[in-house]
């Protein structure tokens, strides 16, 4: 019995000294380009109410109801879109989580960067409530003339080392999905036919997130 705990209280040391050192957040950087100029980029990114439109992050699953909630503004520094995510069921659809979007950085010749603050519906994410992360969509020009887009998902600072171990092993490969998605998702919408922005609310809710490169 002792050796066993022993053995325990050994792996539970190992674990925190290596979460030590360990990043305090998680950074995912991919890129890709596009024959896409920045304007059309910037129609996409730049407003919120156009996210239904293209991105992962705001589409339903058959497994998931997905409710797309713009705020009075989507567009500019200080927007904010609020998405919550329910799990569809015979009774019903029962959200369970959201997400709200906040424009943190908004320049049209160079990218956007969004603060994402995460809980569940209850939560007070316009108060500073949840935990967040960042989203950041960059586009500068290309060797080859085109376009060079650039997103980089920023996680929040975690203390715990144990935490950091957690999010290292069981959530990085997710984001990285999630974020490959995004961009693939971003480079096929800039290269398709332009349409005039609707209004948020005729939009069909369409989660975030094509081929990529390393954004090292």
């Amino acid at each position: 019995m002792r050796t066993t705990l022993l053995t325990i209280l050994g792996l539970f040391l190992a674990a925190y000294v290596y979460g030590l050192t360990l990043p305090r957040s998680t950074v995912v950087e991919k890129s890709s380009e596009t024959r896409a100029d920045p304007a059309r980029l910037y129609e996409l990114v730049g407003d919120l109410a156009r996210w239904p439109e293209w991105s992962p992050a705001f589409r339903e699953t058959d497994e998931f109801d997905v409710d797309v909630r713009p705020g009075e503004r989507t567009t500019g520094v200080g927007a904010n879109c609020k998405v919550l995510f329910g799990r569809r069921s015979e009774s019903g659809t029962k959200f369970e989580f959201a997400a709200l979007f906040l424009v943190a950085e908004d320049d049209p010749k160079h990218g956007v960067t969004l603060e994402v603050r995460l809980g569940t519906p209850d939560t007070d994410l316009i108060g500073g409530e949840g935990t967040r992360a960042w989203e950041s969509i960059r586009w500068e020009p290309a060797a080859d003339g085109g376009t060079k887009v650039t997103w980089k998902r920023t996680g929040e600072d975690m203390d715990q080392p144990l935490l950091r171990l957690v999010d290292r092993f069981a959530m990085a490969s997710r984001v990285e999905e999630q974020v490959v998605a995004g961009l693939d998702a971003l480079v096929e919408a800039a290269e398709s036919p332009s349409k005039p922005a609707g209004r948020s609310d005729d939009l069909a809710p369409a989660p975030i997130g094509a081929a990529v490169h390393d954004g090292e």
